[in-house]
């Protein structure tokens, strides 16, 4: 077979040269211009060549690069957060990204070729039909949402928005789940409802207290009505009464007894009279008499005549106290100011402010307590055992002793 390839070949050269020399002799002029445009003819068919193969490198090149594209597009598409589906007029799935897929749990694989109303929820599937059909009667996006079931039987809140391809054969369809927010909605609505309930009853609540407050106000405004007759049904009955013990006070002097004492001798009338003479002074008043002779009826007559009848008159029996309890029980004490001082005490000065004090058998009166008498007597002030703040008083002070002092 070699050798006839050799001979194929030759016979080959052969004619063609044998073809060259006919032309040499029909048209000499011709083979000869044929022939110098050779060289011409061989560098445009270099050059020819050399832009070929810088064009099949751009295609190249160009290629490389839609490759690269695509995967970074294939990558952007499966991996975007939302889910992208191809379908047909039928609603068939022609292609799906992998988050479409992770939605619906169901492999990439297994759904192509399903039909996607078929993951829509019973209650939503006529509204899916409703809007497929608006998909492909127009050209505008289309959106609405629905409720899907997944393989899992798992509820899926999508929001989707489809659009009909150039051709009107197929559209693209996007689905991005909303189940956080149906839910945290759904949960608002729920809080907001028993809000609400809470509130209404709490008002109704309120309503009746407030009716019940208000009639009790009603009822607190009558009662004031009737303590404010009752009270001046009182003060009525208080100034008939004063005027009555002014009537019968009167009516007893008039009998010549004075308060408690009573009598008609003419020493008992000079009595009344030194009484008189000294009820309305502020001086210091000291009795002298016997034990028994009515010095204590003197001073509640005294004080009785006196502008201070309307306040107390305090009687201190001096024999009757301890020497060391006298000064706590005249002055008074701070809690703690001596063993056995458990609570604080007001003194008897302290209480007859403003009235009169009987300092009966002032005698028996232990000398040290003589020098805080007399400041009470010259300055009206004195201080509390255990307290160094100095109190004021206004006292007027009735003494009586059974004693020469």
């Amino acid at each position: 077979m070699g050798s006839k390839k050799v001979i194929g070949l030759s016979s080959a050269t052969e004619l063609h040269r044998r073809a060259e020399d006919k032309l040499k002799e029909k048209a000499p002029e011709e083979y000869r211009r044929k022939h110098d445009e050779l060289p011409r003819l061989f560098h445009e068919l270099q050059i020819h060549k050399i832009e070929l193969e810088m064009q099949n490198e751009e295609l190249r090149n160009a290629r490389d690069e839609v490759e690269s594209a695509l995967n970074k597009y294939t990558d952007i598409y499966d991996l975007a957060p939302v889910g992208y589906f191809t379908l047909d007029r039928e609603g068939t799935v022609l292609a799906a990204n992998l988050t479409a897929a992770n939605l619906l749990g169901i492999s990439r694989s297994h759904l192509t070729g399903h039909r996607f109303g078929l993951f829509a929820a019973d209650q939503t599937r006529p509204l899916f039909d409703v809007f497929f059909e608006k998909v492909f009667a127009g050209k505008d996006k289309e959106t609405c949402e629905l409720t899907l079931t997944t393989e899992e039987n798992f509820k899926l809140f999508v929001h989707i928005e489809a659009v009909a391809s150039a051709s009107g054969e197929e559209c693209r369809v996007a689905i991005t789940d909303i189940s956080a927010r149906k839910r945290a909605e759904e949960d608002l609505q729920t809080s907001h409802d028993e809000l609400e309930s809470r509130v209404s009853e709490r008002t109704g609540a309120l309503i009746l207290l407030n009716e019940k407050l208000r009639q009790e106000i009603e009822e607190r405004k009558k009662m004031e009505g009737l303590l404010q007759i009752a009270y001046e049904e009182i003060n009525h009955l208080k100034d008939r009464l004063q005027a009555e013990n002014v009537y019968l006070q009167q009516d007893a002097d008039r009998q010549f007894n004075f308060g408690e004492i009573v009598g008609q001798s003419s020493v008992i009338s000079h009595v009344f009279s030194q009484i008189k003479q000294v009820a309305h002074m502020n001086a210091t008043v000291m009795l002298l008499g016997e034990t028994g002779t009515g010095k204590g009826v003197l001073a509640r007559a005294i004080h009785s005549h006196s502008a201070r009848k309307g306040r107390p008159m305090i009687t201190v029996n001096c024999t009757a106290l301890p020497g060391n309890l006298i000064e706590s029980e005249l002055f008074g004490r701070e809690k703690g100011a001596f063993t056995g001082a458990d609570a604080r005490q007001i003194g008897r000065f302290e209480l007859a402010d403003g009235g009169t004090i009987f300092l009966d058998e002032i005698g028996e009166m232990p000398l040290e307590l003589q020098c805080k008498l007399l400041r009470v007597i010259q300055d009206g002030e004195f201080e509390r055992l255990g307290s160094p703040r100095t109190i004021k008083t206004d006292v007027r002070i009735i003494a009586a002793s059974n004693r020469n002092l």
